[in-house]
């Protein structure tokens, strides 16, 4: 356990770095619209590509599986990177002009960072999701003894993914603004080399010491109707038979959210004055209230249970994201849907979109201090600080569930169905962002964000009541069996009584 622990550390930091430049040097280039492309184009790719992509995981060994994922993943950020380092060079800050090759590298560097983030994501599935589930029943084998249950590793798998989120940003944007960009290109990109053998060891260590990762209990049941069916049809099926899809199915529903450290909070963040260095504290504190929050989830499940955990982080989560929404209520925000709906007209709306695309840019204010960012801008990120809490109490526990109920033979299959799911509603967010990139359209965004985290937590609870009746069923059953077999247990024991009376009463007779 502890090699992989090891292994996804390397992974979860390079993911980070990568997710925290990529925002940077998108807004960098284009402001929050080409941000808002670029997200939404990597979504897309998730959505399309994962159902086949689970499908094909259940089928082929997990080594071979996560080596070709290793290698997609580290190449493809490469050529990202350098494409942004190329159009870098095409800026002059001085003057604030965008060279002709900014574009064309633009696209590129999308293109290559959406690949690679489905290889990234691919990646993690397999860590926290698979490997660690099979390592675990390893580890519980009567030849073997383990101290730590499956809440545990999870919750160890979350803590290495919050804390490197935690340093990660902060280091991040310290080089950033300090570092000439060109050479911090080349930098990620020695980096991802490193982190990549460094990767490829562990993972082979951890795959020798065990060896049931190279077996697959049970096999999945396909009607012969259905053999004709895409895997993508299919992939779904298999997702909405499992007993915890509507638990599921709520955790995808927060993805519908600009209230995440995503990168379009960062430039909505950006565009009010908020620095690099600034927007890495707020990121790594969320990422300190995630990593507090994954420490929590095992003594939780210890006290309550794991479905009891999810519904409490869960509650919390919804209590400080409408902080977050009210926030663009406050004096001072810049919401304003009014004024916009009154001088809204189709052309404008449509020459707006693409002069931006055409011609990006973006238009932050100059960068000020912490304590000098309006209230409602702090309001906003603080709401999202502090609901990370709940959210990485909600998400491993929900995760735990799938884990336990979920067949070995389906796991990708239905957990990659799973973060298409999660795409599917990222998408729609980022084509929300796409069409309405205003700033002053923002707080509306947010407003119809708290709606979709409470549908979330209303499908959780709908799962969590239907898994309580399922409990008290089994429960009554249970105890009227018992009561059966008490039943007849007493019913033998007159008998063993009465039996003897009766030859004692048969021998006296006899006697006399």
């Amino acid at each position: 356990m502890a090699a992989l622990a090891f292994a996804f550390l390397f992974s979860a930091s390079g993911d980070r770095m990568w997710t925290f430049f990529l925002g940077i040097f998108v807004h960098k280039i284009g402001g929050i619209l080409w941000v808002a492309v670029q997200q939404c184009f990597d979504s897309v790719i998730k959505l399309v590509a994962m159902p086949y992509i689970g499908r094909v995981l259940d089928r082929v060994n997990r080594f071979k599986a996560l080596k070709y994922t290793l290698i997609v993943n580290n190449v493809a950020v490469a050529v990202s990177s350098a494409a942004f380092g190329i159009g870098f060079g095409s800026i002059d800050d001085e003057k604030k002009t965008v060279g002709v090759i900014a574009v064309p590298a633009l696209i590129f560097a999308v293109l290559f960072s959406s690949v690679s983030r489905l290889a990234s994501e691919t990646q993690r599935t397999a860590f926290t999701k698979d490997w660690v589930v099979v390592i675990d029943d390893t580890e519980r084998s009567p030849n073997q003894r383990t101290t730590t249950s499956l809440s545990g590793k999870n919750s160890a798998m979350t803590m290495i993914d919050q804390g490197s989120s935690l340093l990660i940003p902060l280091i991040s944007g310290y080089f950033f603004e300090n570092v000439n960009t060109t050479y911090l290109c080349f930098a990620i990109v020695l980096y991802n080399f490193t982190s990549w053998y460094i990767e490829w060891k562990l993972l082979l260590r951890v795959y020798k010491m065990t060896p049931a990762l190279a077996l697959r209990e049970g096999t999945t049941e396909v009607v012969r109707g259905e053999r004709t069916k895409t895997s993508w049809t299919l992939s779904l099926k298999l997702y909405f038979r499992q007993n915890c899809w509507l638990a599921a199915f709520g955790l995808a529903l927060l993805y519908m959210t600009v209230l995440g450290f995503d990168n379009l909070a960062m430039s909505y963040g950006q565009s009010h004055g908020m620095s690099a260095t600034t927007v890495g504290i707020f990121r790594s504190a969320g990422s300190g209230m995630g990593l507090m929050g994954a420490a929590a989830y095992p003594h939780l499940v210890t006290i309550f249970g794991v479905e009891w955990a999810a519904l409490i982080g869960l509650i919390w989560q919804n209590v400080f994201i409408e902080m977050s929404g009210a926030s663009t209520l406050m004096p001072g925000s810049p919401m304003n849907v009014t004024g916009y709906v009154d001088t809204w007209t189709v052309e404008k709306w449509r020459s707006d979109i693409w002069g931006k695309l055409k011609n990006p840019g973006n238009n932050d204010v100059p960068p000020v201090g912490i304590f000098s960012l309006p209230s409602d801008i702090v309001v906003f990120f603080l709401g999202i600080t502090l609901a990370r809490f709940g959210l990485w109490i909600a998400d491993p526990a929900i995760t735990e569930i799938m884990q336990r109920t979920i067949p070995e033979t389906e796991r990708y299959t239905v957990f990659l169905v799973q973060s298409s799911l999660c795409e599917a509603f990222s998408v729609f967010k980022d084509v929300l962002v796409f069409f309405f990139a205003e700033t002053e359209l923002f707080g509306a965004l947010s407003i119809l964000s708290c709606a979709f985290v409470f549908s979330g937590l209303c499908f959780y609870f709908s799962y969590f009541l239907q898994n309580a009746s399922c409990r008290n069923r089994r429960a009554e059953a249970e105890e009227t069996e018992l009561r059966s077999n008490d039943g007849q247990n007493q019913e033998e024991q007159q008998r063993l009584v009465e039996i003897p009376l009766t030859e004692i009463n048969e021998t006296e007779a006899h006697l006399a």
